[in-house]
Order: C-alpha cells, then sequence, then structure tokens
C-alpha cells in the first residue's frame, strides 16, 4: 500500500507489476476547489511513483476526489470523464505516455457521465451511464 496523503481510486495490472492511482493537490487558497489530479503509476507498488497525467479540476466534473479511472483490461490506457465546456466526453489516458485522447464528442449536447463506466474484455469498448441534461431558469413568483 502507499503511504501518500489524498492518494485514492487504486488499480492494479492484470499481472501485479504496476500499481496506477490519483493524488489530489489542493491550492492552499482555495482547497478542494482549486485541486489539481495526479494520474501515477509505481512498478512495483511500493517503489517510487511516477506522474503519467495531470488533471485541472476545472476539467472534473461533480467531486474532484472522485474523478472516474478505469483500467482497460489488456493494461494499455486509463478511461475517464472529463468536462469540455457544457458537456463531459470520455478520455483515455495511455499508460506508458500519458497522452489524453478523446474517445467521444458529445459537441454542444450538455452531458454528464453519470455513475460509473466500465471496460468491455476486449478492451476495445467502453460502457458508460450517459445523461443528456437541460436547464431552464423559471420564476417562481409570490412564495415568499
Amino acid at each position: 500500500m502507499r503511504d501518500e496523503v489524498d492518494a485514492t481510486m487504486p488499480a492494479v495490472a492484470k499481472d501485479g507489476s504496476t500499481l496506477f492511482y490519483q493524488v489530489l493537490r489542493r491550492s492552499e487558497i482555495f482547497g478542494l476547489w482549486g485541486v489539481e489530479t495526479e494520474l501515477r503509476r509505481a512498478r512495483p507498488e511500493d517503489a517510487p511513483s511516477e506522474t503519467i497525467a495531470s488533471i485541472s479540476g476545472q476539467r472534473i466534473s461533480g467531486v474532484p476526489s472522485v474523478l472516474p479511472n478505469v483500467l482497460s483490461p489488456d493494461d494499455q490506457c486509463i478511461a475517464t470523464a472529463l468536462t469540455d465546456g457544457a458537456t463531459t466526453n470520455i478520455w483515455t489516458i495511455s499508460t506508458s505516455s500519458g497522452e489524453l485522447k478523446p474517445i467521444t464528442d458529445f459537441a454542444g449536447r450538455s452531458t454528464i457521465i453519470s455513475r460509473s463506466m466500465s471496460w468491455a474484455a476486449d478492451s476495445r469498448h467502453i460502457y458508460a451511464a450517459v445523461e443528456e441534461t437541460e436547464t431552464d431558469v423559471v420564476l417562481l413568483d409570490g412564495l415568499v
């Protein structure tokens, strides 16, 4: 196990050789709202870690400490949901290079990835609970 403050969301490679996890880097000024998430790997799990990718708190939909990171069955990438303006898209992060790649494009549609994601056994397909949202502003008159 890791002895690091704010280390969460562990995932172990299929052969047990590598531990992937995330660490929250909180801003002293903004606390949770100024958080950046670092995706790290350690080989073996008790070795010094290296940062694969850093994700700005502005890209994380919802509670920052719950950035969904789902390791593919072939250990080649991690799927995550990142905010792109008014929508949330699914991105992959290469476990070797840290390259981020969008795999969905909901464009102007207001969507969120609700709940979780999971990979198909072939590491080529992802299942995700995608929710379309709309917001209306209404005047509630005479209530107070």
